[in-house]
Protein backbone atom coordinates (compact mmCIF):
# COMPACT_ATOMS: atom_id res chain seq x y z
CA UNK A 1 0.00 0.00 0.00
CA UNK A 2 1.13 3.50 -0.76
CA UNK A 3 2.60 5.59 2.03
CA UNK A 4 0.90 8.74 0.73
CA UNK A 5 -1.17 10.61 3.27
CA UNK A 6 -4.83 9.56 3.11
CA UNK A 7 -7.52 12.13 2.30
CA UNK A 8 -9.70 13.67 4.97
CA UNK A 9 -12.55 11.52 6.26
CA UNK A 10 -15.81 13.40 6.81
CA UNK A 11 -18.30 11.55 9.00
CA UNK A 12 -22.00 12.46 8.99
CA UNK A 13 -23.65 11.07 12.16
CA UNK A 14 -25.87 12.27 15.02
CA UNK A 15 -26.60 11.65 18.71
CA UNK A 16 -29.46 12.77 20.93
CA UNK A 17 -31.90 11.20 23.38
CA UNK A 18 -34.03 9.73 20.59
CA UNK A 19 -31.34 8.71 18.10
CA UNK A 20 -29.07 7.46 20.89
CA UNK A 21 -25.29 7.65 21.01
CA UNK A 22 -24.34 4.45 19.16
CA UNK A 23 -23.86 5.99 15.71
CA UNK A 24 -21.36 8.55 16.97
CA UNK A 25 -19.53 6.08 19.21
CA UNK A 26 -18.92 3.48 16.52
CA UNK A 27 -17.89 6.22 14.08
CA UNK A 28 -15.45 7.39 16.74
CA UNK A 29 -13.76 3.99 16.40
CA UNK A 30 -13.44 4.47 12.63
CA UNK A 31 -12.17 8.02 13.17
CA UNK A 32 -9.46 6.76 15.54
CA UNK A 33 -8.35 4.17 12.99
CA UNK A 34 -8.32 6.76 10.19
CA UNK A 35 -6.37 9.19 12.33
CA UNK A 36 -3.81 6.45 13.07
CA UNK A 37 -3.02 6.30 9.33
CA UNK A 38 -2.27 10.03 9.31
CA UNK A 39 -5.59 11.24 7.93
CA UNK A 40 -7.70 14.08 9.28
CA UNK A 41 -11.26 13.52 10.49
CA UNK A 42 -14.21 15.94 10.44
CA UNK A 43 -17.54 15.08 12.14
CA UNK A 44 -20.68 16.74 10.77
CA UNK A 45 -23.82 16.61 12.94
CA UNK A 46 -27.26 18.16 13.04
CA UNK A 47 -27.90 16.68 16.51
CA UNK A 48 -25.03 16.14 18.94
CA UNK A 49 -24.99 15.88 22.72
CA UNK A 50 -22.57 18.35 24.26
CA UNK A 51 -20.65 15.63 26.09
CA UNK A 52 -20.00 13.75 22.86
CA UNK A 53 -18.97 16.94 21.07
CA UNK A 54 -16.40 17.52 23.82
CA UNK A 55 -15.19 13.92 23.49
CA UNK A 56 -14.66 14.28 19.74
CA UNK A 57 -12.84 17.59 20.14
CA UNK A 58 -10.63 16.13 22.87
CA UNK A 59 -9.40 13.55 20.34
CA UNK A 60 -8.50 16.32 17.88
CA UNK A 61 -11.40 15.70 15.53
CA UNK A 62 -13.01 18.69 13.91
CA UNK A 63 -16.75 19.06 14.67
CA UNK A 64 -19.26 21.08 12.63
CA UNK A 65 -22.95 21.38 13.47
CA UNK A 66 -25.44 21.95 10.66
CA UNK A 67 -28.74 23.75 11.31
CA UNK A 68 -31.19 21.34 9.72
CA UNK A 69 -33.55 18.48 10.45
CA UNK A 70 -31.62 15.22 10.33
CA UNK A 71 -31.85 13.64 6.87
CA UNK A 72 -33.70 16.58 5.30
CA UNK A 73 -32.94 18.20 1.94
CA UNK A 74 -31.47 21.14 3.83
CA UNK A 75 -29.23 18.73 5.76
CA UNK A 76 -28.03 17.11 2.53
CA UNK A 77 -27.22 20.45 0.91
CA UNK A 78 -25.36 21.70 4.00
CA UNK A 79 -23.37 18.48 4.18
CA UNK A 80 -22.56 18.63 0.47
CA UNK A 81 -21.32 22.21 0.81
CA UNK A 82 -18.92 21.19 3.61
CA UNK A 83 -17.66 18.24 1.57
CA UNK A 84 -17.21 20.41 -1.53
CA UNK A 85 -15.23 23.03 0.39
CA UNK A 86 -12.98 20.56 2.19
CA UNK A 87 -12.73 17.60 -0.15
CA UNK A 88 -12.37 14.03 1.02
CA UNK A 89 -14.20 10.77 1.63
CA UNK A 90 -17.65 10.93 3.21
CA UNK A 91 -19.00 8.24 5.55
CA UNK A 92 -22.66 8.16 6.63
CA UNK A 93 -24.10 6.52 9.74
CA UNK A 94 -27.81 7.10 10.35
CA UNK A 95 -31.17 5.65 9.30
CA UNK A 96 -32.49 9.01 8.03
CA UNK A 97 -29.96 9.22 5.20
CA UNK A 98 -32.05 7.87 2.33
CA UNK A 99 -31.15 7.49 -1.33
CA UNK A 100 -32.09 11.09 -2.16
CA UNK A 101 -29.74 12.29 0.60
CA UNK A 102 -26.94 10.05 -0.67
CA UNK A 103 -27.35 11.16 -4.28
CA UNK A 104 -27.10 14.79 -3.19
CA UNK A 105 -23.96 14.45 -1.07
CA UNK A 106 -22.24 12.01 -3.46
CA UNK A 107 -21.79 14.71 -6.11
CA UNK A 108 -18.91 16.29 -4.21
CA UNK A 109 -17.55 13.36 -2.18
CA UNK A 110 -14.40 11.70 -3.47
CA UNK A 111 -15.74 8.43 -2.05
CA UNK A 112 -19.07 7.70 -0.33
CA UNK A 113 -19.35 5.01 2.33
CA UNK A 114 -22.07 4.14 4.80
CA UNK A 115 -22.88 1.73 7.59
CA UNK A 116 -26.11 -0.26 7.52
CA UNK A 117 -27.63 -2.57 10.11
CA UNK A 118 -30.60 -4.34 8.55
CA UNK A 119 -30.97 -3.73 4.79
CA UNK A 120 -34.04 -1.53 5.23
CA UNK A 121 -33.59 0.85 2.29
CA UNK A 122 -34.77 0.46 -1.29
CA UNK A 123 -31.40 1.14 -2.92
CA UNK A 124 -27.81 1.63 -1.82
CA UNK A 125 -26.01 4.03 -4.16
CA UNK A 126 -22.69 4.10 -2.33
CA UNK A 127 -19.11 3.13 -3.05
CA UNK A 128 -18.54 1.18 0.18
CA UNK A 129 -21.26 -0.44 2.30
CA UNK A 130 -20.48 -1.75 5.79
CA UNK A 131 -22.65 -4.13 7.82
CA UNK A 132 -20.78 -5.42 10.87
CA UNK A 133 -23.40 -7.93 12.01
CA UNK A 134 -22.97 -11.69 12.20
CA UNK A 135 -23.90 -14.05 9.37
CA UNK A 136 -24.46 -11.31 6.79
CA UNK A 137 -24.44 -12.42 3.17
CA UNK A 138 -24.00 -10.29 0.08
CA UNK A 139 -27.39 -11.53 -1.14
CA UNK A 140 -28.92 -9.28 1.53
CA UNK A 141 -28.08 -6.30 -0.71
CA UNK A 142 -29.34 -7.06 -4.23
CA UNK A 143 -30.42 -3.39 -4.40
CA UNK A 144 -26.86 -2.06 -4.18
CA UNK A 145 -25.05 -0.36 -7.04
CA UNK A 146 -22.98 -2.66 -9.24
CA UNK A 147 -19.74 -0.96 -8.18
CA UNK A 148 -20.44 -1.05 -4.42
CA UNK A 149 -17.81 -2.79 -2.31
CA UNK A 150 -19.34 -4.77 0.57
CA UNK A 151 -17.67 -5.03 3.98
CA UNK A 152 -19.76 -7.66 5.74
CA UNK A 153 -19.56 -9.44 9.06
CA UNK A 154 -18.20 -9.09 12.57
CA UNK A 155 -14.56 -8.99 11.44
CA UNK A 156 -15.40 -5.35 10.56
CA UNK A 157 -16.92 -4.55 13.98
CA UNK A 158 -16.00 -0.96 14.87
CA UNK A 159 -14.32 -0.92 18.28
CA UNK A 160 -12.58 2.05 19.80
CA UNK A 161 -8.88 1.81 20.55
CA UNK A 162 -9.36 1.86 24.33
CA UNK A 163 -10.99 -1.59 24.16
CA UNK A 164 -8.12 -3.02 22.15
CA UNK A 165 -5.63 -1.61 24.65
CA UNK A 166 -7.46 -3.24 27.61
CA UNK A 167 -8.12 -6.59 25.95
CA UNK A 168 -6.63 -9.58 27.77
CA UNK A 169 -6.95 -13.35 27.21
CA UNK A 170 -9.91 -14.77 29.17
CA UNK A 171 -9.06 -15.74 32.73
CA UNK A 172 -10.61 -18.72 34.47
CA UNK A 173 -14.22 -17.81 35.18
CA UNK A 174 -15.13 -17.55 38.87
CA UNK A 175 -17.36 -20.29 40.20
CA UNK A 176 -20.07 -17.71 40.86
CA UNK A 177 -20.18 -14.42 38.92
CA UNK A 178 -20.74 -11.64 41.42
CA UNK A 179 -19.51 -8.60 39.47
CA UNK A 180 -22.41 -7.57 37.22
CA UNK A 181 -22.32 -4.79 34.60
CA UNK A 182 -25.54 -3.30 33.18
CA UNK A 183 -25.24 -1.12 30.06
CA UNK A 184 -28.32 -0.28 28.00
CA UNK A 185 -27.26 2.52 25.70
CA UNK A 186 -26.56 6.19 25.95
CA UNK A 187 -30.18 7.40 26.21
CA UNK A 188 -32.53 4.51 27.17
CA UNK A 189 -35.76 6.51 26.59
CA UNK A 190 -37.93 3.58 27.75
CA UNK A 191 -36.03 3.30 31.06
CA UNK A 192 -35.25 -0.38 30.60
CA UNK A 193 -32.34 0.11 33.00
CA UNK A 194 -34.84 0.46 35.85
CA UNK A 195 -36.37 -2.91 34.96
CA UNK A 196 -32.97 -4.60 35.01
CA UNK A 197 -32.10 -3.02 38.37
CA UNK A 198 -35.34 -4.43 39.76
CA UNK A 199 -34.37 -7.83 38.37
CA UNK A 200 -31.04 -7.58 40.20
CA UNK A 201 -32.88 -6.79 43.43
CA UNK A 202 -34.76 -10.08 43.04
CA UNK A 203 -31.48 -12.03 42.90
CA UNK A 204 -30.51 -10.31 46.15
CA UNK A 205 -27.06 -11.78 46.77
CA UNK A 206 -25.42 -9.69 49.49
CA UNK A 207 -21.98 -10.44 47.98
CA UNK A 208 -22.97 -9.24 44.52
CA UNK A 209 -21.51 -6.01 43.14
CA UNK A 210 -23.25 -4.17 40.31
CA UNK A 211 -22.24 -1.27 38.11
CA UNK A 212 -25.04 0.43 36.18
CA UNK A 213 -23.94 2.58 33.25
CA UNK A 214 -26.18 5.62 32.75
CA UNK A 215 -25.49 7.37 29.46
CA UNK A 216 -25.20 11.08 28.76
CA UNK A 217 -28.64 11.21 27.14
CA UNK A 218 -30.50 9.23 29.83
CA UNK A 219 -33.29 11.38 31.38
CA UNK A 220 -34.06 8.93 34.21
CA UNK A 221 -31.02 9.38 36.45
CA UNK A 222 -32.90 10.48 39.57
CA UNK A 223 -35.39 7.61 39.46
CA UNK A 224 -32.53 5.17 38.91
CA UNK A 225 -30.77 6.55 41.99
CA UNK A 226 -33.92 5.94 44.02
CA UNK A 227 -34.20 2.39 42.69
CA UNK A 228 -30.52 1.68 43.39
CA UNK A 229 -30.85 2.83 47.01
CA UNK A 230 -33.04 -0.20 47.72
CA UNK A 231 -30.22 -2.68 47.08
CA UNK A 232 -28.83 -4.76 49.94
CA UNK A 233 -25.62 -5.27 47.96
CA UNK A 234 -23.11 -2.86 46.43
CA UNK A 235 -24.81 -1.15 43.49
CA UNK A 236 -23.23 1.89 41.88
CA UNK A 237 -24.44 4.11 39.04
CA UNK A 238 -21.75 5.15 36.55
CA UNK A 239 -22.99 8.30 34.82
CA UNK A 240 -21.46 9.31 31.47
CA UNK A 241 -18.41 7.24 32.31
CA UNK A 242 -15.27 7.48 30.18
CA UNK A 243 -14.12 4.16 31.67
CA UNK A 244 -16.15 1.52 29.81
CA UNK A 245 -13.15 -0.72 29.02
CA UNK A 246 -12.14 -0.71 32.70
CA UNK A 247 -15.71 -1.58 33.75
CA UNK A 248 -15.83 -4.43 31.26
CA UNK A 249 -12.45 -5.71 32.44
CA UNK A 250 -13.85 -5.65 36.00
CA UNK A 251 -17.10 -7.49 35.20
CA UNK A 252 -17.75 -11.22 35.49
CA UNK A 253 -21.01 -10.96 33.54
CA UNK A 254 -23.13 -8.28 31.87
CA UNK A 255 -26.57 -7.38 30.56
CA UNK A 256 -26.39 -5.24 27.43
CA UNK A 257 -28.52 -3.70 24.73
CA UNK A 258 -28.15 -5.41 21.36
CA UNK A 259 -25.93 -2.82 19.68
CA UNK A 260 -22.20 -2.30 19.29
CA UNK A 261 -21.71 -2.84 23.03
CA UNK A 262 -22.15 -6.56 22.32
CA UNK A 263 -19.00 -6.49 20.19
CA UNK A 264 -17.12 -4.57 22.89
CA UNK A 265 -18.10 -7.11 25.53
CA UNK A 266 -17.17 -9.99 23.22
CA UNK A 267 -13.77 -8.45 22.50
CA UNK A 268 -13.16 -8.04 26.23
CA UNK A 269 -14.22 -11.63 26.96
CA UNK A 270 -17.26 -10.71 29.09
CA UNK A 271 -20.16 -13.22 28.92
CA UNK A 272 -23.42 -11.34 28.61
CA UNK A 273 -27.15 -11.43 28.03
CA UNK A 274 -28.74 -9.22 25.37
CA UNK A 275 -31.93 -7.16 25.51
CA UNK A 276 -33.39 -5.84 22.26
CA UNK A 277 -34.29 -2.15 22.63
CA UNK A 278 -34.78 -1.25 18.95
CA UNK A 279 -35.51 -2.91 15.61
CA UNK A 280 -31.93 -2.56 14.40
CA UNK A 281 -30.70 -4.64 17.38
CA UNK A 282 -32.85 -7.66 16.62
CA UNK A 283 -30.45 -9.16 14.06
CA UNK A 284 -27.49 -8.97 16.44
CA UNK A 285 -29.45 -10.64 19.25
CA UNK A 286 -30.68 -13.47 17.04
CA UNK A 287 -27.24 -14.04 15.53
CA UNK A 288 -25.61 -14.18 18.96
CA UNK A 289 -28.27 -16.66 20.05
CA UNK A 290 -27.47 -18.87 17.06
CA UNK A 291 -23.73 -18.53 17.61
CA UNK A 292 -23.62 -18.99 21.39
CA UNK A 293 -27.02 -20.30 22.46
CA UNK A 294 -29.55 -18.81 24.88
CA UNK A 295 -28.02 -15.36 25.40
CA UNK A 296 -30.85 -13.20 24.03
CA UNK A 297 -33.57 -12.03 26.39
CA UNK A 298 -35.62 -10.83 23.40
CA UNK A 299 -37.57 -7.58 23.13
CA UNK A 300 -37.49 -5.51 26.31
CA UNK A 301 -41.27 -4.99 26.35
CA UNK A 302 -41.83 -8.75 26.21
CA UNK A 303 -39.35 -9.60 28.97
CA UNK A 304 -40.42 -9.24 32.60
CA UNK A 305 -38.23 -8.44 35.59
CA UNK A 306 -38.73 -12.04 36.73
CA UNK A 307 -37.53 -13.46 33.40
CA UNK A 308 -34.44 -11.23 33.43
CA UNK A 309 -33.65 -12.24 37.02
CA UNK A 310 -34.11 -15.93 36.29
CA UNK A 311 -31.94 -16.03 33.17
CA UNK A 312 -29.23 -13.84 34.70
CA UNK A 313 -29.17 -15.97 37.85
CA UNK A 314 -28.66 -19.09 35.72
CA UNK A 315 -25.69 -17.50 33.93
CA UNK A 316 -24.24 -16.22 37.21
CA UNK A 317 -24.07 -19.80 38.51
CA UNK A 318 -23.04 -21.55 35.25
CA UNK A 319 -19.25 -21.33 35.31
CA UNK A 320 -18.73 -23.58 32.27
CA UNK A 321 -21.08 -21.55 30.08
CA UNK A 322 -19.47 -18.26 31.09
CA UNK A 323 -16.02 -19.66 30.29
CA UNK A 324 -17.22 -20.82 26.89
CA UNK A 325 -18.91 -17.50 26.10
CA UNK A 326 -15.79 -15.53 27.05
CA UNK A 327 -13.56 -17.63 24.79
CA UNK A 328 -16.00 -17.64 21.88
CA UNK A 329 -16.50 -13.90 22.16
CA UNK A 330 -12.81 -13.14 21.81
CA UNK A 331 -12.50 -15.56 18.90
CA UNK A 332 -15.37 -13.75 17.20
CA UNK A 333 -14.18 -10.16 17.79
CA UNK A 334 -10.44 -9.46 17.68
CA UNK A 335 -10.79 -5.67 17.95
CA UNK A 336 -9.22 -4.89 14.55
CA UNK A 337 -12.43 -4.19 12.63
CA UNK A 338 -12.09 -0.39 12.52
CA UNK A 339 -8.60 -0.68 11.06
CA UNK A 340 -9.86 -3.13 8.40
CA UNK A 341 -12.60 -0.68 7.43
CA UNK A 342 -10.17 2.24 7.32
CA UNK A 343 -7.79 0.26 5.09
CA UNK A 344 -10.64 -0.80 2.80
CA UNK A 345 -11.88 2.79 2.44
CA UNK A 346 -8.40 4.05 1.73
CA UNK A 347 -7.68 1.33 -0.82
CA UNK A 348 -11.02 1.88 -2.57
CA UNK A 349 -10.27 5.60 -2.74
CA UNK A 350 -6.85 4.91 -4.26
CA UNK A 351 -8.32 2.58 -6.89
CA UNK A 352 -11.01 5.04 -7.92
CA UNK A 353 -8.59 7.95 -7.91
CA UNK A 354 -6.15 5.99 -10.10
CA UNK A 355 -8.97 5.06 -12.48
CA UNK A 356 -10.04 8.68 -12.86
CA UNK A 357 -6.44 9.77 -13.46
CA UNK A 358 -6.06 7.17 -16.19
Amino acid sequence: MSNEKPPSLLIRADADRIIGTGHIMRCLALAQAWQATGGGVHFISAELLDGLAARLSAESFRVTRVSATVGSRQDALATREIVANEGGCLFLDGYQFDNDFRRTVKRDAWLLGMIDDYSHQDTYTVDVLLNQNLAIAGTLYPQRSSHTQLLLGSSYALLRKEFIERRQPPQEAPQVARKVLITLGGSDPDNVTQRVIRALLQIDDSRMQARIVVGAGNPHYQSLCEEASRASFELRLERSTPHMPQLMAWADVAVSAGGSTCWELACMGVPHLVLVLAENQLGIARALDREHGDVSLGWFHQCSEQQIARQLNVLIHDQAKRQRLAQQGQQLIDGQGAYRVARALREEYRKRNAGQAA
